[in-house]
């Protein structure tokens, strides 16, 4: 996180596994999941036409736009089912007592 401005976003206890929940920061729409034990944080629109990914399901390791049904790794944004074909952007995640942090 060094070099990048680090922003709280919000409470560990606000996310529900399995389910990304998105959050304004900065003037960007970033999702937040817990998936495996871990917290992942992605751009939080898809790639292929804008739409909010909040409430998109997480499993198997892959998250899933509801209006086209565009598939991405939750661990590293990359596309693995069309119609997007470009990734969501990664950030890096702290927890720190119980409140989860991005790295801009």
């Amino acid at each position: 996180m060094a070099n990048a401005e680090v922003v709280k976003v919000c409470a560990v206890s606000a996310l529900v596994d399995g389910v990304a929940k998105s959050f304004m920061v900065r003037d960007q729409i970033i999702i937040l999941a817990k998936w495996d034990g871990k917290i992942h944080a992605l751009s939080g629109e898809c790639t292929h036409d804008g739409n909010d990914l909040d409430g998109s399901t997480v499993a198997d390791g892959q998250i899933e736009c509801p209006r086209h049904g565009a598939k991405f790794d939750i661990i590293t944004g990359n596309v693995l089912r069309m119609p997007a074909v470009v990734g969501l952007r990664k950030f890096e995640v702290k927890e720190v007592n119980g409140e989860i942090f991005v790295a801009l």
